[in-house]
Formats: C-alpha cells, structure tokens, sequence
C-alpha cells in the first residue's frame, strides 16, 4: 500500500502569524451538492493508494507528481491510474484510465526539499479518452495567484475517501520559495487536490496540493502555483520540445506504460 501521498515534512519557511481558517469541512455527500466540483475526482493508483486529481480539459487531468511516482522513482503504470470524476459513495460522473503523463524532472525528493520537492510537485495526466465538457465541465487555471486571495479546496482523504469535501474559504499566509503556503484543512489522499481562486464568480484552479509542515501557528500546507509548471507540462504532452526556452530546471520527463523513469524522484518519506 502505498504509504506517502500526502508529504508532512519540517520546513524552514517563515509565515506570519495568523487567525487560522475556521471554516470546517463539509462533505458533498448528495448528489446536488457536488454539482459545481463535478471535475474534481478519486485518482485511484493500482489499488495501492488514493489521490485527488482535477480535470482541467477534456482530456487533462491535474495532480500532484508524487502521486504518480514511485518510492524507488519508478513511475507507476498509467494503465493502473484511474480517475473517477466526482466520485461519491461509489457513483462517479465519469470513470477514465490514464494513457500516459508528465512530471517535472527536477522533482527529486532527495535533492532540496523545496527546490526539488513541494515546490516542483505537480503532474499532468492525459486520459485515453475524453471527457465530453458537455458532460463535465473542466476547471481553468487561474493566471496568478494574488496575496490578499482567499482560498477554497475540494479533496478526498484519509477518513474521507467516500466522497469529495469543500473547504470554502482557507488563508493564503504568504508566497516563498515557488510555493503558496496557506491554512487549508488536507491529510493523506488529499495531494493533488486543486486550490481554487474566485474569479468573476467562478473557481479557477490558482496551485495543486503538494502536502504540508509543522510551524508554531499549527500545521500549515502548501500548493505548487500553475503559471510556471503547466505550460511547459502542456507542451510536452502535446509533443513539443518542452525545455526549449524553459526555466532552468523545469524540464519534463514523458512517461508511458512500461517505461521507467531515468529520473530521481520518488516519494517523499513522511517526517523526513
């Protein structure tokens, strides 16, 4: 069983004191209430362990990139990744296997842990066939993330994994070192989890749930922003030479069933 898809590790990041977030979490327990999250699902891994997982094209799914790799930096087969769109107590809108993905190559829990870590671990899925948007409606990334916005986050997780639960409103404590550390409520299953903004009153997706660390304000978490990271993720899947004009280190590695990474990532172990 797979034992770390969700990271808690002692990070030397600074953050402001803060009222943590009150809003407690609520299942979307019935059908009507997890209408607006439809894109949000279960990534199902193999049978040997859970994470949250978005659509965010009728094809793309979005996660974090350790849930897609091994401990031992092999990636895991994309034909034993499944995403189950909006499940809730075993229905789900829509049932797709993965066909292949995309990580960072600089992801690398042995390197530093926010260079090589949280700060570059986020994934793209490409399913093996589309989700019609007239059927489910993907979410949009947002273009940047401001400081003063407040947060919402829909994920699955330990003790939890039946159906979906929104947090509405969460605190973004500040933005260091490629992250977006915050006060939204996660545990274990919860990677990959989509961060969401408010924009024209709908919900873009502004970072993916990468995991979480002790500090004296209480047990904080952390989100990998898009802007950087997808584009390239993007380009690759679709084929183009990613790294060509890429920032430094955010070169990708293309991973299809059977193939085994030349990477270093794997997970990261809890209490690292």
């Amino acid at each position: 069983m797979i034992r770390h898809l969700f990271l808690t590790l002692c990070l030397s990041i600074s953050t402001p004191t803060a009222t943590l977030a009150d809003d407690v979490l609520d299942a979307l327990d019935r059908p009507d209430e997890v209408r607006s999250w439809r894109a949000v699902g279960k990534l199902e891994i193999g049978g040997m362990g859970s994470c949250t997982a978005t659509l965010i094209d009728t094809d793309l799914v979005l996660t974090a990139a350790h849930c897609l790799v091994s401990e031992d930096g092999t990636p895991h087969d994309p034909d034993d990744i499944m995403f189950r769109a909006a499940f809730q107590n075993g229905r789900q809108a829509a049932a797709v296997r993965a066909e292949t993905f995309v990580v960072p190559d600089a992801y690398d829990p042995n390197g530093h842990r926010l260079t090589n870590g949280f700060a570059v671990d986020v994934g793209l899925i490409r399913l093996v066939r589309d989700v019609p948007s007239t059927q489910i409606a993907p979410f949009s990334p947002a273009q940047g993330v401001s400081r003063r916005e407040e947060l919402t986050v829909v994920s699955y997780g330990q003790g939890r994994n039946d159906a979906p639960s929104l947090q509405r409103r969460c605190n973004q404590l500040s933005q260091e070192q490629g992250l977006i550390v915050m006060d939204c409520d996660a545990t274990f299953g919860s990677s990959g989890a989509p961060v969401f903004v408010m924009r024209a009153g709908r919900p873009q997706i502004a970072g993916v749930l990468a995991g979480g660390f002790n500090n004296p304000n209480g047990f904080l978490t952390v989100a990998v922003p898009l802007s950087e990271h997808l584009p390239i993720l993007r380009r690759e899947l679709a084929g183009l030479q990613a790294t060509i004009g890429a920032p430094s280190g955010s070169a990708v590695q293309l991973l299809r069933p059977g193939d085994v990474s030349n990477s270093s990532a794997r997970f990261i172990t809890v209490g690292e």
